[in-house]
């Protein structure tokens, strides 16, 4: 019954791995219906991806809607579409978010493990 929510998430990341390897790799607009899919498995990813966090991460869409948050101590806020902060959240890189926030703290955070 789960099997169709987590397999749209494992398969737009690893898709989005192959995708970012290349060197002439471009962002791509989701169309809505896989957005709010992907959406739906962003919190999911960064109670995962996030515990260890060595701050408090809110992931939010650039429209402000909250998706996820986890970790503890000073806050630092992510910002990006969807499949960007889902990516973010699994440890992908190159994510494309914005980070606000203490800059040490935003520091530790960028280089802290993320995924599972």
């Amino acid at each position: 019954l789960l099997d169709p929510f987590v397999n749209v998430a494992e398969m737009f990341i690893h898709n989005e791995d192959v995708r970012r390897a290349q060197p002439t790799w471009e962002p791509r607009a989701l169309d809505d219906r896989l957005a709010s899919a992907l959406a739906g498995q962003v919190a999911n990813m960064a109670r995962m991806g996030m515990r260890n966090s060595p701050a408090r991460i809110t992931l939010v869409t650039p429209d402000g809607r909250r998706l996820a948050a986890a970790g503890r101590g000073a806050e630092v806020t992510v910002t990006g579409e969807p499949g960007e902060l889902l990516l973010f959240a699994a440890g992908r890189e190159p994510a494309q978010v914005t980070f606000s926030g203490p800059d040490d703290t935003v520091a530790e955070v960028r280089g802290s493990n993320r995924g599972f």
